[in-house]
């Protein structure tokens, strides 16, 4: 059975586009365009996974990654960004992810680390 997946991102079109492709490789797909929608959702359901992007407005994936480990510690997370830099790769890391993928990315990537 493939992990089912929350998918947080203030971009529409990356929500779309991953939402459609991992549904379509059979992954049971949750998508939030912000910080408490997030939270929400996990408040709902749990989740193999999380990928969240760095930047969610004005809150930080960072922190939605400490309050995740928090509440569902058996949730991977998953931080993705168009700003990525060592240090918030650092800061992802010590606040629980599990992987850090920069933006552009390529579905099949994401879906290959999906897949491990």
């Amino acid at each position: 059975m493939k992990p089912s997946i929350l998918v947080v991102d203030d971009e529409q079109q990356i929500l779309k586009a991953v939402q459609r492709y991992l549904g379509e490789k059979g992954y049971d797909v949750v998508t939030s365009d912000h910080y408490d929608g997030a939270l929400s959702a996990l408040s709902r359901q749990p989740f193999n996974v999380a990928l969240i992007d760095l930047k969610l407005g004005d809150r930080s994936g960072i922190d939605l990654i400490a309050q995740i480990k928090k509440e569902h510690p058996e949730t991977l997370c998953m931080i993705f960004t168009g700003y990525g830099t060592i240090d918030s790769a650092i800061q992802a890391v010590k606040a629980g992810a599990y992987h850090y993928i920069t933006k552009p990315f390529r579905l099949e990537d994401l879906e290959t680390l999906l897949s491990q």
